[in-house]
């Protein structure tokens, strides 16, 4: 009789003993997963029962409890590591595209165009623009950059010194802040000068009736 109750006591000290484990892991802010996953629960159920049951000793009394510290250490060291419970790092801010670069006016030579434009960016990034142009308002296949640009601030972008001379050219200005592109609207044809007086030019097209009249008189106002 007095062995079963010395029994049930040192039953007693082990479920004591394993309870203040659990109540120091609640404390230390470990969670429920912890206390699952280490199994916490199951030892404080089986091993008080085969202490009883089968009269373990001291020995495996603390053989069975640093089992558990060790246990919910790992668990601890798994967490400070990373694992599953890690919570989701912080979504970055959607990105805002710039505006539509707003033409402000544009000006030509007798082989190149040059736009000045503007656009905002809500998200102060910094800007690319790109003049994009051809002698079709479908077909842009020419392009120029200007890389590295401030937001809302007016900027000149012109392209390369190659266009045929007297040649009317499409275009549009298009606006990047490395995230997003919005797109311009492709502007009213603009043609490049005709070098010189003669009624000739040098490059694919050739002056018209009605240009020839708009000469003449240019030549009669240079004369007076």
């Amino acid at each position: 009789m007095n062995k079963i109750n010395i029994l049930k006591e040192k039953g007693i000290t082990l479920v004591a003993l394993i309870l203040i484990v659990i109540l120091l892991v609640i404390l230390s802010a470990v969670g429920i997963s912890v206390i699952y996953n280490s199994r916490i629960i199951e030892f404080a159920m089986t091993g008080a029962t085969k202490y009883v049951q089968e009269g373990i000793n001291e020995n495996k009394v603390l053989e069975g409890t640093e089992n558990i510290i060790d246990s919910v250490i790992r668990s601890i060291k798994e967490i400070e590591g990373g694992s599953s419970t890690e919570p989701n790092p912080p979504i970055a801010p959607e990105n805002t595209p710039p505006t539509k670069a707003e033409v402000l006016f544009n000006s030509k030579g007798i082989n190149y165009i040059k736009v000045n434009a503007k656009s905002e960016d809500a998200d102060g990034d910094k800007l690319t623009y790109t003049l994009r142009y051809g002698t079709s308002s479908s077909n842009l296949n020419y392009s120029k950059e200007l890389t590295n640009q401030e937001q809302n601030v007016q900027i000149a972008v012109q392209t390369e010194t190659n266009l045929s001379q007297y040649t009317y050219y499409y275009w549009r200005v298009d606006v990047t802040d490395g995230k997003a592109i919005t797109e311009g609207d492709v502007q009213t044809q603009i043609r490049t000068y005709c070098p010189g007086t003669g009624l000739t030019c040098n490059g694919n097209r050739r002056n018209t009736g009605a240009d020839i009249v708009v000469e003449l008189r240019q030549k009669n106002v240079e004369q007076l």
